[in-house]
This record gives structure tokens, C-alpha cells and sequence, in this order.
């Protein structure tokens, strides 16, 4: 499954489905797809999705000689944080759906 993250004042992001539903869990939304943040809790839920990443432990990996390197989850929630914080601007909301 993908998520497609957007917002009228910004470009749509694409995510994996696993990595998109944990950043929308550690944001505080229910986890549903759809759904949306509506503009005035976006600052709250870009806090909390940040407070949680700051605490986040990236679980081992096995030993694979040809393994490709480990993503971090706050490298994958940059472009999602970009987006609250442009949205969050133009007072307008995020809006998430199934691709």
C-alpha cells in the first residue's frame, strides 16, 4: 500500500503505507486512510510527530553483506514535516489517502 500525503498550498508527497501510518500515529491522528489535520491542529500534531522522532529508536538490523543502509525515520519524515509546516502557514489543511 502507498499514502499520498497533500495540501492545497503544497506539492503531494508518496509514502510507503507502514512508514506513512506510523508518522500519522506518532502525529496523534487515529490512523485512518483516509483522513486529514485540519489546519489549526497542525501545529500541535507537527510538535508531537517531531517530540516523537527526537525519541524514536531505530530497531536493529541483521548483518547482510548486500543489505541496503537503513533510512532513518526522521529522514523519511522530512518531506511530511515540510508539508505541516507550509500548510500550517497558509492555514490550510492535510489531507492523506490510499494510492
Amino acid at each position: 500500500m502507498l499514502v499520498r500525503f497533500k495540501s492545497t498550498a503544497t506539492e503531494s508527497i508518496t509514502m510507503f503505507g507502514d512508514i506513512a501510518l506510523q508518522l500519522i500515529e506518532m502525529m496523534g491522528a487515529s490512523g485512518a486512510i483516509p483522513s486529514a489535520i485540519a489546519a489549526n491542529e497542525i501545529p500541535a500534531s507537527e510538535e508531537r510527530l517531531r517530540q516523537k522522532l527526537q525519541s524514536h529508536v531505530e530497531p536493529p538490523r541483521g548483518k547482510v553483506a548486500d543489505a541496503e543502509p537503513a533510512i532513518a525515520l526522521s529522514t523519511r519524515a522530512g518531506p511530511l514535516l515540510d508539508i505541516l509546516k507550509r500548510a500550517s502557514a497558509a492555514n490550510v489543511p492535510v489531507m492523506w489517502e490510499q494510492v
